[in-house]
């Protein structure tokens, strides 16, 4: 079949594709990727045919993902952020048609950040696979919501009612940012619910999320949804990066966005590395483009573009990390505890989970966070092992090349 892929061109979205790409090709599909153009050279040199909408200027996505800092907490940069997204939509909409009808496509995959995908869809008739690379997004009628400041799950009534208000309290603001926005989305998005409950986001045939349903809390999950596994690793040409030998060695990252967190979180890292001159602290910088490794600050501190995380991690101890989806599934799967200091977005539920599983521990900031690290590798941590097991159990490429065939009629 000739599958056409969406998906913004963010590392923790489209790398986290490439696998399934991979796999789609291997089963002899066509593939085709719909992205921005920072990233159509990096797949095209890993043989995907790749191409971007052509109504997108260079960059806007990412200006979209950045220029508003930081958005919990801050309603009206959320808001702000929302519009900019809303206002592409229409123009993204006519790209994504003619792309699913020039290129005779018979299925579609798009990332959940890909809004115009449901409404090309409607529009053309084609099937589509709504892919989530951070599952505790999704919305559900039951269960702990996220983006709540990373709640745990209730021990008894006062927490089920907490969280009965928190989804309440969610579902209003969803339909209230929905009739605000109204003007600027597509008919096929006026609306933030389908009659069945369902996101007019997603499909309503096959969601696939990139995560473990050991991990998440318990939640009743949308009827299409299904968890796939964990997809993770960043794909990367670059060689392993020549580390010393040391007591210990920690690896450090704040993923490929936060930008307006970096400069706090480097002193963090700097401090953390003259309190603990015998470790060896290794940071990404979360450079897609590559690069050589630095070592300015303290002689410890080792400063790489980026690492491939399902090669290079098992090189470490422990991993530092903002509780991006991508890491900590990574985290998990290489054995490794975690401190998570989330910043953003969903990670403070990320924090959680790690935490109320016995994963590893969560902190406010960088700042003091040297005995929360001596904690980290001074304890044991008896599951891991188990949640390293049950990552590897999980057979992603598989489960998508079933549910190509499943919502295409081919099975």
């Amino acid at each position: 079949m000739r599958v056409l892929v969406a998906a913004p061109p963010f590392a923790g979205h489209l790398d986290r594709l490439v696998p399934l790409i991979r796999a789609a090709q291997d089963a002899g599909h066509g593939v085709r990727v719909l992205t921005g153009h920072a990233r159509l050279s990096l797949l095209q040199a890993r043989g995907i045919e790749a191409v971007a909408p052509p109504s997108l200027p260079d960059g806007a996505l990412e200006q979209i993902a950045e220029g508003f800092g930081r958005i919990s907490g801050r309603p009206g940069a959320a808001l702000a952020q929302l519009r900019a997204n809303f206002d592409l939509l229409p123009a993204l909409t006519a790209d994504l048609c003619a792309e699913l009808e020039v290129w005779r496509a018979d299925v579609l995959v798009a990332d959940s950040v890909a809004l115009m995908a449901g409404p090309a869809a409607a529009r053309t008739g084609v099937p589509w696979i709504t892919t989530v690379a951070s599952p505790l997004s999704l919305h559900t009628s039951g269960g702990t919501p996220a983006f709540m400041g990373g709640w745990n799950p209730p021990r008894g009534w006062p927490g089920r009612v907490r969280d009965g208000l928190g989804r309440m309290a969610q579902d209003a603001a969803r339909e209230a940012v929905f009739a605000l926005m109204r003007a600027r989305l597509p008919p096929e998005l006026a609306r933030p619910f389908r009659p069945d409950g369902s996101e007019t986001i997603y499909s309503p045939q096959a969601i696939l999320g990139f995560g473990m349903t050991e991990l998440e809390f318990p939640r009743d999950w949308p009827a299409a949804f299904e968890m796939i596994g964990p997809l993770a690793s960043a794909p990367s040409f670059d060689p392993p990066p020549d580390l010393p030998d040391a007591r210990r060695a920690v690896f450090a990252t704040l993923g490929t966005h936060l930008h307006w967190a970096r400069a706090a979180w480097r002193g963090g890292l700097e401090r953390l590395a003259r309190d603990r001159p015998r470790w060896l602290i290794v940071a990404s910088e979360g450079r897609m483009a590559g690069g050589a490794e630095a070592r300015t600050g303290p002689p410890n501190l080792i400063t790489v573009p980026r690492l491939c995380y399902r090669r290079d991690l098992p090189r470490f101890d422990a991993v530092i990390h903002h509780g991006g989806s991508g890491i900590a599934l990574s985290a998990i799967a290489a054995g490794l505890p975690s401190l998570v200091v989330p910043h953003d977005f969903d990670q403070a539920d990320m924090a959680a989970r790690i935490a109320w599983h016995g994963l590893g521990l969560r902190a406010r900031s960088l700042a003091g966070a040297a005995r929360s690290l001596d904690r980290l590798m001074g304890e044991e941590w008896p599951a891991l092992p188990r949640f390293a097991e049950a990552a590897a159990r999980y057979r992603p490429e598989e489960r998508f090349l079933a549910a190509l065939a499943r919502v295409t009629g081919s099975a």
